[in-house]
């Protein structure tokens, strides 16, 4: 233990005094994160990393993180997957970063006024102002930025800030797990669902043995003199009372 705790402050140096140190914070409903950056480190309950020359290595919640830049790209691994992201300065000062970032599919913009775009599964859609950073859908989400980080290399930025805020995306051990964006995957299975031929949704098919009739049985009509016209089956062939009656009673005359 006394030997990791070494290694700790060796890699850190006089990061530890507190001698130009500030603090990335994002805060939520239920959970708060910080993370303090230091010179040469960037130390939190959930980060631990430390930098040398233009390399970041150490672990990032709860993944394995080792990501180095150059002029144009961060590359590098965490938590097994691969970092790949292109970046560059726009021309109202904004951050863009496209590519992939521990297997995520990326793209971010941070910029003074905000920032927008995902990591992974995780939306952002932030209103900033003096890198303080504000998300009231789906749920207020607060986040600050720290100063110093800021006044770092566009490459350093590009590398430091995936990891600040992939907390809420990446690999982690964390219980803060992402809600994932649903409606593409509902609209994907709207599309691949057959349409259903309504036709015979209402016809009904009688059960074994019921009585099947074959044909309408035609219908006697009234005219005037009498009846016309043959009897429905099931009734008798032969006339009827009313009919034989009358002959009866002609017979008589």
């Amino acid at each position: 233990m006394a030997h990791g705790i070494l290694a700790l402050l060796l890699a850190v140096g006089t990061d530890v005094g507190g001698i130009g140190t500030d603090e990335f914070v994002a805060r939520g409903p239920g959970f708060a994160t910080t993370v303090r950056l230091y010179e040469h480190s960037l130390i939190g309950p959930t980060v631990q990393m430390g930098r040398y020359g233009r390399t970041l290595r150490g672990s990032a919640y709860g993944a394995a993180t080792e990501m180095s830049w150059d002029g144009t790209r961060v590359t590098g691994l965490s938590g097994g997957a691969p970092v790949n992201l292109a970046y560059r300065v726009e021309a109202d000062g904004a951050l863009r970063m496209d590519g992939m970032f521990a297997g995520n599919l990326t793209h971010l913009e941070v910029g003074p006024l905000g920032i927008r775009g995902h990591i992974g599964p995780r939306d952002f859609v932030m209103d900033g102002r003096s890198g303080v950073f504000l998300s009231l859908f789906p749920a207020p989400i607060e986040i600050e930025i720290p100063a110093a980080l800021r006044a770092r290399e566009p490459g350093e930025q590009a590398a430091v800030l995936p990891i600040l805020l992939a907390g809420f995306a990446g690999p982690s051990t964390t219980p803060v797990v992402p809600q994932p964006r649903v409606l593409p995957e509902i609209l994907a299975r709207r599309k691949s669902v057959e349409k259903v031929d309504y036709a015979d949704a209402f016809r009904v098919t009688p059960p074994a043995g019921w009585p099947h009739m074959t044909a309408t049985p035609p219908r006697g009509r009234i005219q005037s003199g009498g009846i016309s016209g043959s009897i429905g089956s099931g009734a008798s062939s032969s006339t009827s009372p009313a009919s034989h009656a009358m002959g009866h009673r002609g017979a008589s005359k």
